[in-house]
């Protein structure tokens, strides 16, 4: 995934219960997809350059937004937190 002088790719990628949502009833949505999912994920990661969240999941989720899980041994995928209220500085 790492390409010069063309447009980005993006990968969208979520986990939903399945009824559609993102979280479970008891507002939990940390590992509400299975551990070939996970491992999936992880893979992702590793061959993409930086890996985005919003700051309502990063907070809730306490998110590594890391690759792990697999054999990996290149550079870590940049974090991105959009957080347009600071509230990722306010909680540190």
């Amino acid at each position: 995934m790492y390409r010069t002088g063309s447009l980005p790719q993006v990968t969208l990628k979520w986990a939903q219960t399945l009824d559609g949502q993102l979280a479970d009833d008891s507002d939990q949505s940390q590992w509400i997809s299975g551990v070939e999912e996970r491992r999936y994920t992880h893979r992702l990661r590793s061959i993409h350059q930086a890996i985005l969240v919003g700051a309502q999941t990063f907070l809730k989720d306490l998110c590594q937004l890391t690759v792990r899980d697999i054999e990996f041994d290149g550079p870590q995928p940049a974090r991105i937190i959009i957080d347009p209220r600071g509230r990722i500085l306010k909680a540190l």
